[in-house]
C-alpha cells in the first residue's frame, strides 16, 4: 500500500512538471513599524502585481520610475494600531505585518525584501555598476542643485547626525554655501529666504536654505517646518488622495539662530528619505520669535 502511494505521488509530480505547472511559492512573512509623520518604504525583488490592505489606516504609493519595485507608505492615524498588507508578484507572495505608532519602537525606514533574494540583489548590483554609480562617483566638488539627487549609496558604517552638519556637508559639496540663482525664495520686510539646494544624501533628504537679513532689525528664528503636499487627483494604491505629510526632522541646524542686520544664516533641515511625485510640492514655514515676519511659501518637488 505504501509503495503504491509513493508511486502515485511520483507520477503526479511528473505530470505537473510535464504540463508546465508548479507548486506555489510559500508566502514570505515580514514585519515593520510605522510612525505618523515618517515615510517608510518597501523594496521588492520584482515588480508587484497587486497590493491588498484590509483596513485603510495606511496610505501606500507606488514610486514613479522604479517599475513597481518600491512602495512608500505611512499611517494616516495617530493612534496605536496594527494591520497587515499582502503583496503579490509573479513569483512571490508577501505578508507584511504593520505595527503603527508602537510605543518604544522607531519607524522602519526601509524594509528591503529584495535583500533576501540573492539573485535579485546581484541583478540590482550589476545594473548599478553598469550605470557608473559606484563609490568612486560620489561628488567631490560642486553642490547638488535643485532638481538633482545626491548619490544615495550603501555605506559600510552606521549613518549618524554628524554626517549632516554644515561642516561635514561642505566637505562633500564645497559650493553648498554659495548662492544658487535658480533657488526658489521669497522676500518679506527686507528679509530674504531661499532654499538653495534639495538633495538625497546618506539615505536622507536634505534641505539647505539661506536666510539673509537686509533689514535694520535682528531676526530671531523660532521654528522651521516643511510639509510635503500633493495636488488632488493623484492616484495611489489605496485609491485615496494624499493631502499632506509633515516631514519630521532627523537633524536640524542653523548657523545663526539670531540673524543680525546684514548677516546670513545657513539652515540645514534633514528628514527621512522621500521620493516625491512630480505633482507634489514642499510647503516651507519659517517663524520669527516675538515677530511677525513669517515665511510661508511652496517649492515644487522637482527631485529627479
Amino acid at each position: 500500500m505504501t509503495r503504491r502511494l509513493l508511486i502515485g505521488i511520483g507520477l503526479t509530480a511528473l505530470l505537473l512538471v510535464r504540463s508546465g505547472l508548479s507548486l506555489a511559492q510559500p508566502r514570505q512573512a515580514f514585519e515593520m513599524y510605522l510612525e505618523i509623520g515618517t515615510l517608510s518604504e518597501i523594496v521588492l525583488p520584482e515588480s508587484y502585481a497587486t497590493v491588498q490592505i484590509p483596513v485603510q489606516i495606511v496610505e501606500l504609493r507606488d514610486v514613479p520610475g522604479r517599475n513597481k519595485t518600491v512602495i512608500t507608505l505611512h499611517p494616516v492615524i495617530s493612534d496605536r494600531s496594527k494591520t497587515n498588507i499582502r503583496i503579490y508578484s509573479q513569483n512571490h507572495d508577501f505578508n507584511i505585518k504593520l505595527m503603527i505608532n508602537w510605543p518604544g519602537a522607531s519607524a522602519t525606514e526601509t524594509l528591503d525584501i529584495a535583500a533576501h533574494f540573492p539573485d535579485a540583489a546581484k541583478k540590482k548590483a550589476a545594473a548599478l555598476t553598469a550605470s557608473g554609480l559606484t563609490g568612486k562617483n560620489i561628488a567631490s566638488s560642486g553642490a547638488p542643485g535643485i532638481g538633482r539627487n545626491g548619490y544615495d549609496l550603501p555605506t559600510d558604517r552606521l549613518v549618524t547626525q554628524a554626517d549632516f552638519t554644515l561642516e561635514k556637508l561642505v566637505q562633500i559639496y564645497p559650493n553648498l554655501l554659495k548662492p544658487n540663482k535658480r533657488a526658489p525664495g521669497i522676500v518679506k520686510n527686507r528679509m530674504v529666504l531661499g532654499f538653495d539646494y534639495i538633495f538625497h544624501h546618506a539615505g536622507k533628504l536634505v534641505f539647505k536654505a539661506t536666510l539673509w537679513n537686509k533689514s535694520s532689525v535682528p531676526y530671531n528664528i523660532l521654528h522651521l517646518s516643511i510639509i510635503y503636499k500633493e495636488k488632488s487627483g493623484v492616484p495611489i494604491i489605496s485609491r485615496r488622495e494624499s493631502k499632506s505629510l509633515t516631514l519630521t526632522p532627523y537633524y536640524e541646524s542653523f548657523s545663526k539662530k539670531i540673524v543680525h542686520p546684514g548677516e546670513k544664516s545657513h539652515l540645514i533641515y534633514v528628514t527621512s528619505k522621500l521620493s516625491p511625485q512630480d505633482t507634489g510640492f514642499f510647503n516651507c514655514l519659517v517663524v520669527e520669535k516675538n515677530g511677525a515676519r513669517t515665511f510661508d511659501f511652496n517649492i515644487p518637488a522637482y527631485l529627479r
